[in-house]
């Protein structure tokens, strides 16, 4: 067992917000998890899929998440978002303070 303090976490803005990153596949862990920061306003740089499924729990703010024909879905705070695999979506934030959501998957 391990506990990760996310304050200790280098953030990287490569993606978009920025994105803090606990455990991952490549480094011999059966799952990847982290935290995305989203300012207001403010999206993921691409649209992306992932090979399995992937899990939003959103800590704070809202988020909306949209599909590669543009049709979307809004989360808010203390709701789960799951994503199917290989389902292509940018997230982004439409409100006016900062979001942060912690995320789940196997890639």
């Amino acid at each position: 067992m391990k506990v990760y303090n996310m304050d200790d976490i280098q953030g990287t803005p490569e993606y978009g917000g920025i994105v803090k990153q606990a455990l991952s596949v490549e480094s011999g862990a059966q799952m990847s998890c982290g935290t995305l920061t989203l300012r207001p306003k403010e999206s993921m740089k691409e649209i992306e899929n992932h090979r399995t499924d992937e899990i939003f729990f959103i800590a704070s703010g809202e988020l909306k998440i949209e599909t590669k024909n543009g049709e979307g879905i809004y989360a808010r705070q203390g709701q789960v978002v799951h994503i199917p695999r290989e389902e292509w979506h940018l997230s982004s934030n439409p409100g006016n303070s900062e979001t942060v959501l912690f995320w789940v998957n196997r890639d």
